[in-house]
């Protein structure tokens, strides 16, 4: 019986024991499980938050540049503006492409001359954009480089209108892992992500990225649940069974939480999963202890409950004291990787000028190999680039206890001088003194080299517009001074005393022609005529003209190198080009010297091989001129290429030289560089891209006219005395002329004129429509009629009235009346 009674009570105690055991381990399961939970909510949220951010700024550098002038017109310097954005965020952006409105691709950064026109319309976002001109976010695609990628399309408007768009690649796989990569680093753990069509953006498991994930988990039905309720765009919580996580090869309960990631009009479900035994692992220690109490319990009998509940009490607090520390270890952790890791400068620094402590990247800005040497130099004292005058921050904060934004220049421990940027917080002693600063420094050196640029940049185009501004009145009057003086010219005798001034008329006139000219050469906006040349050629036919130019006191020597390539360029831009420099190197060798005029070819196979950044991968024909001459100061080499700027005597220069040069480089897509040293001499080297064109011959341009004309020609010019000037030019020399200042009366004479019109002669802009639109109604009245247009506006505006093609015959103001004859001639005898 007692035996009996033993055995029922020690059953009793056992099942009691065993429900207690239940009871505490499902509680304490069923908190670390939601205390999981709440975790993976708050890793999920903040890789969303972090994706939304990096998508967001992306999409504010698009709208930022697809507002900008030069990339809508997607000009040079709307190129350049690319390429430094790419150089600047290439970790992030692997490329940038400007298409037009129907999808076709206008350029690209970096650089593919086999991209440049293709078709990319039929691309999924593509067609998207192009339907309802809004931004769009692409799917994941292979790039042709390798890796997956997203493009992320911005529209371009120009003048209002739908003009194409402006896209940026990036790799997808490089974001996600810088994101996505260190949720679970501990091997517990691991996160995925999915597009809104089900493809895999993201995920740790090799070969997965980049396919349907139903196609993946399609032998793991509750797994597609999940994935079902993810695409269906919820959030929330559940459980599933997978065994191909970290190469595993057995069945897993996994616990996930996902939502979805707002990016544009889609979204895109972000799942973090981790491991239900990582979870339950963390409870062994619990299960251990809960065992021993109710072992005790069962042992002690009566006085167990006692024992039981205050063990129980022991274990629970001493794992909340555990679990205090760790997390205040992990605070602690997080701070030092922060601190060390940190993208900007952190340090301590007491009123004196000594540092107490700063982290490695503020070691690394100042050029130290270490704390210990930084911390060896007082700021205030010995002078270092810290060197903020500590007095400026007290006067700087004036009481209040922080400060930001304090801009200054610093100097490294080389003496390199750098630009930084600073907030500062003081901390003070009871008694109202500062004890010491806790200041961050960022570095905004290469921040300052951009807003140079930016202003350079800024005021060249200054320049531009306004050569652009005066050209068209400058031209018209300059070709009435030069053409009413030519033909009084030709009625004067040599003999005649007024014959001298009217040729001093001509000449300023003349000077002042070939000043506007230069002035749009730099300006990029003069018209020319390029075709595909041999610099070897081109200098050989006009040595002789340099050698008197330089003069005997200077020995010019060639070297001209074998086998040079062909580049295409308008031959008139080569000689300027050459003629300016030697005349510089001219100017710059007072008694004896020498000029080296030296060609050679150059293929640079990677960006960093070129002399030069800037430089992109390509086969260059290198135009070199040296001089022995007095050389440049270093001060005055970043100022030689503006616009009348000069270093010689008053008198003696325009300062259009080198902007002359320099402006004919960059419009035919080149570089130039200069290297000096003073009084050892100046070389200037300028690459020029290869042409792999046949050479064309120059069109041969005839040097004398017949002595009459005959033909019918119609002259339309709203500036009433240059009109004059050409009407009675073409009527001196035989020619019948129909004049008039209105495109409306032109047309009005000729609904009345009996015969034919041999020759319209129309100024490109008009008041009451332009040249173009002008002869295409005169050609419905007379369709043998040849047009000569005519004009004084820059290039970029006569070319935007489809003036400069191949096949039109066009002739820039001003001229002179033997220049006008000729044209006349020519454009009548072209059959």
């Amino acid at each position: 019986m007692k035996s009996r009674s033993w055995i029922i009570s020690t059953l009793v105690l056992l099942s009691l024991c065993s429900f207690l055991f239940y009871y505490f381990y499902s509680v304490e399961r069923a908190r670390t499980i939601d205390g999981v939970i709440s975790q993976q909510r708050i890793l999920a949220r903040q890789a969303a938050k972090s994706l939304n951010e990096l998508f967001a700024k992306w999409r504010s550098v698009l709208s930022y540049l697809s507002k900008e002038e030069n990339i809508i017109l997607m000009n040079d310097r709307g190129k350049d503006e690319l390429t430094q954005l790419r150089e600047i965020l290439r970790d992030e952006i692997k490329s940038i492409t400007r298409t037009n409105r129907t999808g076709t691709i206008l350029y690209t950064v970096p650089f593919y001359p086999n991209s440049v026109g293709r078709d990319i319309s039929q691309q999924k976002h593509m067609t998207r954009i192009l339907s309802d001109h809004k931004p769009v976010v692409s799917e994941v695609f292979d790039a042709v480089q390798g890796f997956q990628a997203i493009a992320i399309h911005y529209p371009v408007y120009r003048n209002g209108a739908f003009d194409g768009t402006l896209a940026l690649v990036v790799d997808f796989g490089h974001v996600g892992k810088s994101i996505l990569e260190d949720i679970g680093s501990d091997g517990s753990g691991y996160a995925w992500m999915l597009s809104s069509e089900g493809i895999e953006l993201y995920c740790p498991v090799p070969g997965h990225i980049g396919k349907s994930v139903r196609e993946t988990s399609k032998h793991f039905p509750d797994l597609l649940r999940v994935v079902d309720s993810m695409l269906a765009g919820k959030e929330g919580s559940a459980t599933y069974t997978y065994d191909m996580v970290a190469a595993e090869r057995k069945m897993a309960q996994k616990i996930v939480y996902y939502l979805p990631v707002r990016i544009n009009e889609t979204y895109w479900p972000l799942a973090i999963a981790y491991s239900e035994e990582s979870v339950t692992t963390s409870l062994a220690s619990f299960s251990t202890k809960l065992i021993l109490i109710i072992g005790c319990l069962f042992i002690g009998g009566v006085f167990i409950s006692y024992f039981g509940i205050k063990a129980w009490v022991v274990v629970r607090e001493s794992d909340a004291r555990k679990k205090s520390e760790e997390k205040l270890r992990e605070s602690e952790e997080r701070y030092r990787n922060l601190y060390n890791n940190a993208a900007i400068g952190i340090y301590r620094m007491t009123p004196d000028g000594k540092i107490l402590f700063a982290n490695p990247h503020l070691v690394r800005i100042l050029g130290f190999s270490s704390f210990e040497g930084l911390a060896a130099r007082n700021v205030e004292k010995s002078g270092i680039a810290l060197a903020h005058r500590l007095r400026g921050f007290e006067s700087s904060l004036r009481g209040e206890q922080e400060v930001r934004g304090i801009e200054s220049n610093w100097h490294k421990s080389d003496g390199t001088e750098i630009f930084v940027r600073e907030n500062v917080r003081a901390v003070y002693n009871l008694d109202g003194s500062i004890a010491y600063y806790d200041i961050t420094a960022e570095d905004i050196t290469e921040q300052r080299k951009l807003q140079t640029q930016l202003l350079q940049s800024q005021k060249l185009e200054a320049i531009g517009q306004l050569a652009g501004g005066v050209a068209h009145d400058f031209n018209n009057m300059i070709g009435v001074i030069l053409g009413f003086a030519t033909m009084i010219e030709k009625e004067l005798q040599p003999s005649d005393p007024k014959h001298r001034k009217i040729r001093s008329i001509i000449n300023a006139a003349e000077r002042s022609a070939d000043l506007a000219k230069q002035l749009l050469a730099f300006a990029r906006r003069q018209v020319i005529t390029p075709i595909v040349i041999n610099l070897n050629r081109e200098i050989s036919s006009i040595q002789k003209m340099l050698e008197r130019l330089i003069g005997e006191n200077i020995t010019m020597t060639l070297g001209l190198g074998e086998g040079l390539w062909n580049v295409k360029m308008d031959p008139v831009q080569i000689d300027q080009i050459i003629t300016n420099l030697c005349t510089n190197a001219r100017d710059a060798i007072e008694n004896i010297g020498s000029v080296s005029i030296e060609t050679s070819n150059l293929r640079i196979e990677k960006a960093s091989q070129g002399p030069l950044h800037g430089l992109t991968p390509g086969d260059y024909v290198v135009l070199s001129v040296s001089d022995t001459g007095h050389g440049i100061d270093t001060a005055m080499l970043e100022r030689i290429y503006d616009p009348f700027f000069t270093t010689k005597p008053k008198g003696k220069g325009t300062g259009l030289g080198l902007a002359t040069v320099f402006g004919i480089v960059k419009q035919n897509n080149g570089h130039i560089e200069v290297e000096s040293v003073r009084e050892k001499g100046t070389t200037f080297r300028i690459y020029l891209m290869r042409s792999f064109g046949e050479i064309e011959e120059r069109e041969e341009v005839p040097e004398t006219i017949p002595s009459k004309g005959t033909g019918n020609i119609l002259v339309v010019e709203d500036e009433e005395e240059l009109l004059s000037y050409i009407c009675s030019t073409l009527e001196s020399h035989g020619y019948t002329t129909f004049c008039s200042t209105s495109p409306l009366e032109a047309l009005k004479l000729c609904a009345e004129m009996k015969g034919k019109l041999d020759l319209l002669i129309t100024d490109v802009i008009m008041p009451e429509m332009n040249g173009k639109e002008l002869q295409k109604q005169v050609e419905q009245l007379f369709p043998q009629t040849k047009t000569l247009f005519i004009s004084g506006y820059t290039a970029d505006v006569v070319a935007e009235h489809g003036v400069l093609e191949k096949e039109t015959f066009f002739l820039q103001k001003p001229f002179t009346p033997k220049g006008l004859l000729r044209k006349v001639h020519a454009v009548l005898s072209e059959t």
